[in-house]
C-alpha cells in the first residue's frame, strides 16, 4: 500500500509542479498532509484488526469504499479490502513466546 501512496504522491507533485511552478512547495505540503492522514488511517486500521477491535472494521470499510474511486488499481484494492472487511474475523491468538 505504501508504494501505491508514494507513487500517487509523486504523480500529483509532478502535475502540480508543472501546472503552477510558483506554488509547487505548498502543493507538495498539502499532498504530504493528505497522504499522511490516509496512511495514518491505514495504520490505525491495521493495529485495530490485529487486536480484533470493532472500530477497525469501520475504518477498513470506509477506506475500501474511498479506494473504489481510484480506477483501476484503487478499485481492485478497494474491492479486496471490502471483501476482507465484511467476513468473519478471527480472535487474536495468544503469542507463543518461550
Amino acid at each position: 500500500m505504501s508504494v501505491f501512496y508514494v507513487a500517487l504522491f509523486a504523480i500529483f507533485s509532478a502535475y502540480f509542479g508543472v501546472m503552477n511552478p510558483s506554488a509547487f512547495w505548498s502543493s507538495v505540503a498539502e499532498l504530504a498532509i493528505f497522504f499522511g492522514a490516509v496512511a495514518s488511517l491505514h495504520y490505525a486500521a491495521y493495529r485495530g484488526v490485529e487486536r480484533s477491535k470493532w472500530w477497525a472494521r469501520s475504518i477498513s470499510v470506509m477506506l475500501g469504499t474511498v479506494l473504489l474511486l481510484g480506477f483501476p488499481i484503487g478499485t481492485a484494492i478497494g474491492v479486496y479490502l471490502l471483501y476482507l472487511s465484511v467476513g468473519a474475523w478471527e480472535k487474536p491468538q495468544p503469542s507463543e513466546r518461550a
